[in-house]
């Protein structure tokens, strides 16, 4: 069973929603988790110990293969992660089931 995602009125990660998600672990970095909290609508407290699914990320930011290129550009090699990772700039910001809260 995957982690269930701290955003507010976010249902992934319960075993009633059957639609697999991944779900990154929230930044021990404090400085960046800050920011992270500080983009979740709702939450007052951000820990290390809690997740956010994809959903809340723009897909630009979430990488789900290795792509090793040449001088020229030419993809040399192409593997899949077996879970996806997040680029360290990713802050959260996709928000779907919060528009009820407004």
């Amino acid at each position: 069973m995957t982690k269930p995602c701290c955003v507010p009125k976010c249902k992934t990660g319960y075993k009633s929603v059957k639609l697999k998600c991944s779900v990154f672990k929230a930044l021990t970095n404090v400085e960046r988790r800050k920011k992270w909290q500080a983009a979740i609508p709702g939450i007052k407290q951000l820990s290390s110990s809690q997740y956010v699914c994809e959903k809340h990320f723009d897909k630009q930011y979430i990488h789900r293969k290795y792509v090793k290129q040449d001088a020229s550009g030419k993809i040399i090699a192409e593997v899949s992660f077996i879970h996806p990772r997040l680029h360290e700039s990713a802050i959260p910001s996709i928000f779907d089931s919060m528009r009820k809260l407004k």
